[in-house]
């Protein structure tokens, strides 16, 4: 059972300032932004990730380790499921094809989750488009929020 807080960057999940003389905040606002943190770290990792399946694609790692396919690999080394594998690469060789959001994924923008949805839809010549849509989404978020 969970019993006490954790203490990362500074902060006590528990909501107490440790070492920084800062006001302590509230509990809830220390986790929210711990998860929030680690939702960017992984889509950034995520992206990085797809341009080391394709690396690996493109020099045939999997038969220098005698393995059948890149699925396979990426199943025996990053334990992935097979249908786990075979999206990541499909996900990545697709975004090859559309400049535009693959860019935003690498800034991390977009997650591997909304790459994988939006691919199925999106086209070459629709990339520019998807793009300003994106963007004027993100714009009207934060407007709302209050940030421009």
């Amino acid at each position: 059972m969970f019993t006490g807080g954790v203490t990362t960057d500074g902060y006590d999940v528990k909501g107490a300032a440790s070492e920084t003389g800062e006001e302590a905040a509230p509990r809830w606002q220390v986790v929210l932004r711990r998860l929030e943190d680690n939702a960017r770290t992984r889509v950034k990792l995520d992206a990085i990730e797809s341009e080391l399946i394709l690396e690996a694609d493109a020099c045939d790692l999997h038969r220098h380790l005698g393995y059948s396919s890149l699925a396979e690999l990426l199943e025996r080394h990053l334990h992935y499921s097979r249908h786990a594998a075979n999206e990541r690469i499909r996900v990545a060789r697709e975004l090859l094809a559309l400049p535009q959001m693959r860019a935003a994924y690498q800034a991390g923008a977009l997650s591997f989750a909304h790459a994988r949805a939006r691919r199925s839809r999106c086209r070459p010549r629709s990339d520019a488009r998807w793009r300003s849509h994106v963007t004027t989404r993100a714009w009207f978020r934060a407007a709302a929020a209050g940030a421009t």
